[in-house]
This record gives C-alpha cells, sequence and structure tokens, in this order.
C-alpha cells in the first residue's frame, strides 16, 4: 500500500465484510448481493459491475451487474 495511506474504521470494517463474503458465501449471486448491500451501507449507488479485463484485445468483459433488486450474469 501506498505510504500515509489509512482506512477510517468504517471503511476498514467494511473491508473486512466483504473479504469475509468472499470466503463465506459460496453461491456467486448471494456474495455479489451481500457485497453490494454492505457497499450500499457507506456509498450511495444504486447498482454496481464486474468486468473483467482482457489486455491483450483491451476489452472488458462485464460478467455479473447487480442492481437494487436484481442480478445479471
Amino acid at each position: 500500500m501506498k505510504e500515509g495511506f489509512f482506512l477510517s474504521e468504517k471503511e476498514f470494517s467494511l473491508f473486512s465484510e466483504v473479504i469475509t463474503s468472499f470466503h463465506t458465501i459460496r453461491d456467486m449471486d448471494d456474495m455479489l448481493n451481500a457485497v453490494f448491500q454492505k457497499i450500499r451501507s457507506v456509498i450511495n449507488i444504486q447498482g454496481a459491475s464486474i468486468a473483467l479485463h482482457d489486455p491483450e484485445n483491451k476489452e472488458f468483459y462485464f460478467i455479473c451487474t447487480v442492481e437494487e433488486g436484481k442480478n445479471r450474469g
């Protein structure tokens, strides 16, 4: 990490909860929803996406989008 970079207590708690979700929730949709809800509690967002980058083709592939009340894989 960059020298002098610190997380607030709220940010560290969120980071810890998100990492725990990665390790404890086996269903991808459930895990993404849990992560989305945790992030939403800190920042005002209505949706999120996960994208994979293919540097060789200079493209992004959106593998999942989570919106309030909906999931799309």
